[in-house]
């Protein structure tokens, strides 16, 4: 996986900008506005690959004039065997945020658990998708035995069109054309084993 580069968070800050110039032109006429730009992470916003993207968001959108404060809030889905828990989660943190503006989702746990609340009120937020995969799994509705899981593929960017997302930037794999590179790197391979970890990730992309 590449880090976004600057210019193209450049671009993504851009559009945001773009988006909600009238929002903008309004909060800049107080000094402290009140309205947030809401990030929410999958899990630990201190990891390195999160945490330069976040700052170079924030240091992009600033130099762009943008006055909303950022707010940075961590789901903290690690655990697998949660994930039942992941939408409540979610929703206690947006309804935290009723000012927020723009929520940016980072990381496929919390796309996912996003695109499965049903609440009409949640449907309508302005939502950026950045840091995951196109494809992700259904979230269970109860505790599940890892032992005997095996979800279903789901394309996120097909459910998006129930919501309002403005942005979206994914992360799309071609196994077929990953299998053609290494016949063509080991002409004599005759087997190949997918080997995973039970974190969403790694069974979205087995169920892929």
């Amino acid at each position: 996986m590449v880090l976004y580069k600057r210019k193209e968070i450049r671009y993504i800050v851009s559009i945001a900008v773009l988006l909600f110039f009238p929002l903008f032109c309004n909060a800049a006429a107080t000094e402290e506005p009140e309205e947030e730009i809401l990030f929410i992470t999958s899990y630990n916003s201190d990891t390195k690959y999160t945490y330069d993207n976040i700052s170079t968001f924030i240091e992009t959108y600033t130099q762009l004039g943008g006055r909303y404060s950022t707010i940075v809030e961590n789901m903290n889905a690690t655990d697998l065997t949660q994930a039942h828990q992941w939408k409540k989660t979610l929703t206690d943190i947006l309804d935290k945020h009723p000012k927020a503006k723009l929520v940016i989702l980072l990381g496929g746990e919390a796309w996912s658990s996003f695109l499965h609340l049903e609440d009409e009120k949640y449907k309508q937020l302005p939502v950026f998708c950045a840091m995951a995969s196109r494809n992700g799994i259904r979230i269970p509705e109860d505790s599940i035995d890892m032992r005997n899981y095996n979800p279903v593929s789901i394309n996120l960017t097909e459910r998006m069109k129930e919501y309002n997302v403005k942005y979206c930037d994914t992360y799309e794999y071609n196994i077929s054309k990953d299998i053609e590179m290494i016949q063509d790197f080991y002409p004599d391979t005759e087997h190949l084993v997918f080997v995973s970890d039970n974190t969403y990730n790694g069974l979205a992309e087995l169920a892929w």
